[in-house]
């Protein structure tokens, strides 16, 4: 009998810890240009990458599993996906955090933040540019899409084999943008 092998929770939390400790920042420093600082730290778009190598495996693994009936693949490619959500999550949060403490050596909360904001003020900055929303979008999405695939898993494993690729699909749209377009 053959050994089965997961995609798990522990590989995607290894690799997302390592690549908030080892690179995923990139520093430089900030400098005023105009009315405007340029440079600080941003969060380099690795993350985003993470999140859509996920989900293009969770779109090609997802849809060979439903077309070739392989339910192994299609339990690993919902995985991809629900993993998606945790990275999505964890970028989210770095950078919600970086509102909450007036971290302005992050060039996007610099941009879009004062220290004159009160609360509800900077969790609205977290979606005041291009970028911040974007990754809400996303954060929204995956949240939905591993919320979807998980309370199905069991009821309709016939149709989640299906819905798996599509959502993925969606997600690398929006991955695809936060790693090539705008990367907060």
């Amino acid at each position: 009998v053959g050994s089965r092998v997961r995609f798990g929770w522990v590989p995607a939390a290894s690799v997302t810890a390592m690549l908030l400790v080892s690179g995923g920042l990139r520093i430089d420093r900030p400098i005023l240009q105009g009315f405007n600082f340029r440079g600080g730290t941003a969060v380099s778009p690795e993350l985003a990458a993470l999140v859509l190598g996920l989900s293009v495996y969770a779109l090609v693994a997802g849809a060979g599993a439903a077309m070739l009936g392989r339910r192994r693949l299609a339990h690993s490619a919902r995985n991809a996906l629900i993993a998606a959500f945790g990275s999505t999550l964890v970028a989210s949060v770095v950078l919600a955090v970086a509102f909450a403490r007036d971290d302005f050596s992050l060039t996007y909360v610099a941009d879009h933040s004062s220290r004159s904001l009160g609360g509800v003020y900077k969790l609205s900055a977290f979606w005041g540019g291009q970028e911040g929303s974007l990754l809400l979008w996303l954060l929204i999405l995956t949240g939905y899409s591993a919320l979807a695939v998980w309370l199905n898993r069991r009821r309709a494993r016939d149709l989640v084999v299906w819905v798996v690729p599509v959502l993925a699909g969606i997600c690398v749209g929006f991955s695809w943008l936060l790693v090539a377009v705008a990367s907060p």
